[in-house]
């Protein structure tokens, strides 16, 4: 990836040999490190894009190595287990009475819908 002196990715230029070329057909890779080992994943042809996808790669990465937990990588979570994670913070973030309101609403609810 060659940066331009304001920091933004060229477009279609590459650093081959310790050399900028420039390769129109080309496609961007994300690599990191995971365990020791080497990971490395296209992220499409497009500059903007790539740029995109490696600012969340590497946000990924900085909650893992700070204990965040990740979403899957499908980006999806059951209602369930999203319900219960708001549930946790609320109890530790607000009055014993909203946390006791909270769960009971969703006891209601559970109930209704399973």
């Amino acid at each position: 990836m060659v940066l331009s002196p304001n920091g933004r990715v060229k477009p279609d230029w590459v650093i081959i040999n310790g050399q900028q070329e420039r390769h129109p057909a080309g496609a961007y890779y994300v690599e990191w490190r995971q365990n020791g080992r080497r990971m490395r994943r296209s992220v499409g042809s497009d500059a903007q894009d790539a740029i995109a996808k490696r600012q969340r790669k590497q946000a990924e990465l900085n909650a893992v190595n700070n204990g965040v937990p990740i979403v899957p990588s499908n980006g999806r979570r059951s209602l369930a287990e999203t319900v219960a994670d708001y549930l946790e913070e609320i109890e530790f973030t607000k009055k014993s009475k909203t946390h006791a309101a909270y769960r009971l609403c969703r006891l209601q609810w559970h109930d209704v819908v399973l």
